[in-house]
């Protein structure tokens, strides 16, 4: 575990399986359709049982299905942590389709969410890693994104933990992580 703590601000970068983290909310980087893909997500929803993809439909009869960037709340059903905020991260397509602000705005919305619902505690995944982001991009962007909030609303979050799940991912945010506590430090 690597740890950044400033302040009020605590982030924290974990290896492992985002849907075994006893937290207030993890973030799902979902399907459009909110009904569980690939990867993670679908890993998300097995591992929480139905109520997580009943409360996604629930969503998307009310609302469609979830644009770029988007986050949406639902149960975390059978899962350690309470809530399951959904965000559909961007594909990657060479940096000429605006990726890097869409993925920074997923970061916010997200962020903004949890605020909204009282969530202190959230876990990350590398958003963007399952759709061809670069890792080093994905982890500046996540931690920049993540830092820059919490110093306009730290005291509304108490930490974020970015859970990796793939060994060049984890190293990808450490160097950033690393990168990120020394400019702290010189400020």
């Amino acid at each position: 575990m690597v740890d950044f703590t400033r302040e009020h601000h605590k982030i924290f970068l974990k290896h492992g399986d985002i849907s075994k983290f006893e937290v207030d909310a993890i973030v799902n980087d979902a399907d459009p359709s909110l009904e569980g893909g690939n990867g993670m997500d679908g890993i998300i929803h097995r591992n929480g049982g139905p109520d997580i993809l009943m409360d996604c439909l629930r969503s998307r009869r009310a609302n469609g299905e979830c644009g770029i960037s988007k986050a949406v709340l639902t149960t975390a059903g059978t899962l350690p942590s309470k809530k399951i905020i959904h965000v559909v991260s961007p594909k990657w397509e060479g940096g000429e389709a605006n990726e890097e602000s869409l993925l920074k705005e997923a970061y916010f919305n997200c962020l903004n969410l949890a605020v909204k619902n009282k969530l202190r505690t959230i876990a990350f995944p590398a958003l963007g890693a399952a759709h061809s982001f670069p890792h080093d991009k994905s982890a500046e962007i996540a931690l920049n994104s993540v830092y820059e909030f919490l110093k306009i609303n730290g005291k509304s979050i108490d930490e974020v933990t970015f859970v990796c799940f793939a060994a060049g991912t984890y190293r990808s945010f450490h160097r950033v992580l690393e990168n990120l506590k020394e400019r702290a430090e010189l400020l």
